[in-house]
């Protein structure tokens, strides 16, 4: 389905929910520093000599954590867009996270004895070992996958929105920006097959709902989709409503979240009714516990999000869907269509702080610039912003089109 997706849309992201490389290796280093730090001078002389020996070993990681990183997290988010030459780097890179998750639980200890503190060289060293190990390796992936580091944004990325959406988050507010007026979709989950946009069933969940993002700490984040039920629809416990009457919602955490596509209509994945811009996200499913063991549940949810307005256009032919594309052209006086780009842009920054657990205003360039690369499908159609031109008719049937790459 994500390849079809991946031709049909004008913009993708490919997202890692589990915690940065980086932030793993800080917090590991921080619990390092709180063993050797928070310790008074023993009058052992063994305990002090491993003391000692913790801390040139911590210096010493420190230098080689502040080299790998980048190149550590750059793997990672390339693999989840879809790099796939770099999935034996992955592995190496995987390994590294358990050891550095290792040291942080062995530095763990309220008063170590000689023996917690041998235990912790050890592991060190081996850190250190097998860092020079993996470099070369990780070098010699990187080469071969063509993957470098960028700090250009890709063409189709509007600045405006992308600095609107950066503002909202900077205001530290419960609520992330704006709430979007949208339509809801969702796909049904008896839709065996998904070869191509006319295989899909696609079923209209809230006729009229609004989203928006939600902080409840630092660096996380959900995504909150509330139905109104003041749609202009009967509602048996709506009586001559007015303004925003709340029905039902659906909330799910931005990290659970590991693709997203936007693009133009909905018409052009079979979506019945959907003519204008649409958003849509495949959220993974949840861990759950049973007697006490994680279980990977196996469904994932697929969510379409349409910008609402008060009428739609009833597109029956092909040449009427090219005539409501070529109406869709974004710009300044045309807010309400450019809103739903404005709430992908504020999702990828919350993805992105949420992996790195720090503020996207202290991250990188590349960093940043990953987040904003468009999906790495030779295939997908050219990318545009919101305020590029739209699509351009063509004779042939648009569906086929697209189809076709």
């Amino acid at each position: 389905m994500e390849q079809l997706l991946s031709k049909l849309a004008l913009s993708g992201a490919s997202f890692v929910g589990k915690a940065a490389f980086s932030y793993c290796t800080s917090l590991a280093l921080k619990k390092l520093s709180g063993l050797v730090d928070g310790q008074p001078k023993h009058e052992s002389v063994q305990l002090n000599t491993l003391q000692q020996k913790i801390q040139s070993l911590q210096t010493l990681l420190q230098q080689r954590v502040s080299i790998i990183n980048p190149i550590i997290d750059l793997i990672e988010l390339s693999c989840a867009q879809g790099f796939s030459t770099l999935e034996p780097a992955l592995h190496l890179t995987n390994e590294l996270r358990q050891k550095m998750i290792l040291l942080g639980n062995l530095s763990v200890v309220a008063e170590p004895s000689s023996s917690d503190l041998q235990a912790v060289v050890q592991n060190l060293e081996d850190i250190l070992e097998y860092i020079e190990k993996i470099i070369p390796l990780l070098q010699l992936c990187l080469q071969a996958s063509g993957t470098t580091f960028s700090n250009q944004l890709d063409q189709g990325i509007s600045p405006n929105r992308l600095l609107k959406a950066s503002s909202y988050l900077s205001k530290q507010q419960p609520t992330v920006g704006p709430h979007f007026n949208v339509k809801m979709y969702t796909l049904f989950e008896g839709s065996a097959r998904k070869a191509t946009a006319a295989d899909w069933t696609w079923t209209e969940t809230f006729p009229k709902a609004r989203v928006s993002v939600k902080r409840h700490k630092d660096f996380e984040y959900d995504c909150l989709i509330e139905q109104d039920l003041n749609d202009g629809r009967f509602h048996e416990e709506v009586q001559e409503a007015t303004g925003f009457v709340l029905g039902q919602t659906k909330t799910f955490s931005i990290s659970r979240i590991s693709k997203m596509y936007y693009t133009w209509s909905g018409k052009l994945l079979n979506i019945e009714d959907a003519a204008y811009p649409i958003l849509i996200i495949k959220v993974k499913s949840e861990q759950v516990k049973t007697d006490g063991t994680p279980k990977q549940t196996a469904t994932t949810e697929w969510i379409a999000l349409e910008v609402y307005m008060d009428q739609i256009v009833d597109s029956d032919s092909e040449d009427d869907l090219a005539q409501e594309l070529e109406k869709l052209h974004i710009d300044k006086t045309d807010d309400s269509l450019s809103q739903l780009s404005l709430l992908e842009y504020i999702i990828r920054l919350c993805a992105l702080e949420s992996r790195e657990q720090v503020s996207h205003l202290e991250c990188t360039d590349q960093i940043i610039c990953q987040y904003f690369t468009q999906s790495s499908d030779p295939e997908r159609v050219p990318v545009m912003s919101a305020g590029a031109s739209p699509l351009p008719k063509q004779k042939t049937k648009l569906m086929d089109r697209f189809l076709a790459g």
